[in-house]
């Protein structure tokens, strides 16, 4: 969480103690055991804010991820505003008629076990979505490094002919599959070798169309390879 949000958190929710202490305090409601568990359970309802914030935002830098954070925060909103009116309601019962305080113990308990069970199902799940954003930076890095490589080959020669097929050239590693697998490694380490030797006749003038071609085709056999695996 970004310090000025953190600030913000910590602010309203300062703003919400003080607010409830004074209507818990002033008003002159009964001290006894029920008034405690409702005070106690609150507070307790407020500061839990500050991880639950701290967990639904700080993890995870992309819009899905934060988007993800959401139920998180969702989960303590929710409870905070279910226990500020099950404590009103029970200091204010309590004022005036007589209320057991194991009840509101059990309550209170229910209600905080509820919305820390929702709290951690949730995290786990967005704990589960930055890892598979994680792996699919990885698995898709191998190919966006081809793509660069292809599509700086054509600026290395003048000629015209060989320029049009590095442009095809290009634009095929460009709409190829990006995933990588333990299958299409080996062909797309050799496809790295290849574009790296191309360039190099480019760039002394020995390249010829044929060395293209050898790319496609290997590129070629690569997809293949890439989409049976995924059938």
């Amino acid at each position: 969480m970004k310090n000025n949000h953190k600030n913000k958190v910590l602010m309203i929710l300062g703003i919400i103690v003080i607010a409830f202490s004074v209507f818990a305090f002033l008003v002159p409601f009964s001290k006894d055991g029920v008034f405690w568990t409702a005070y106690i359970f609150e507070i307790i309802a407020i500061l839990i804010q500050i991880p639950i914030f701290k967990i639904a935002f700080d993890n995870g830098d992309t819009i899905k991820s934060k988007f993800l954070g959401f139920p998180v925060f969702r989960v303590g909103y929710i409870y905070l505003f279910a226990q500020t009116i099950i404590s009103v309601a029970l200091i204010i019962i309590g004022g005036f008629v007589p209320f057991p305080t194991w009840a509101a113990i059990i309550i209170c308990t229910l209600v905080l076990s509820g919305a820390l069970i929702c709290s951690i199902s949730v995290e786990a799940a967005h704990e589960e979505v930055q890892k598979i954003e994680e792996s699919q930076k990885i698995v898709t890095s191998s190919m966006l490094e081809l793509r660069n490589i292809s599509s700086g080959l054509p600026s290395l020669t003048n000629d015209q002919a060989l320029k049009a097929e590095l442009s095809k050239l290009a634009e095929s590693f460009k709409y190829s599959d990006p995933v990588s697998s333990d299958e299409t490694i080996q062909s797309e380490s050799l496809l790295k070798n290849k574009l790296n030797d191309l360039a190099i006749k480019l760039s002394d003038g020995s390249a010829d169309i044929n060395d293209i071609h050898e790319i496609q085709n290997k590129l070629s056999e690569r997809n293949v390879i890439c989409k049976s695996y995924k059938k």
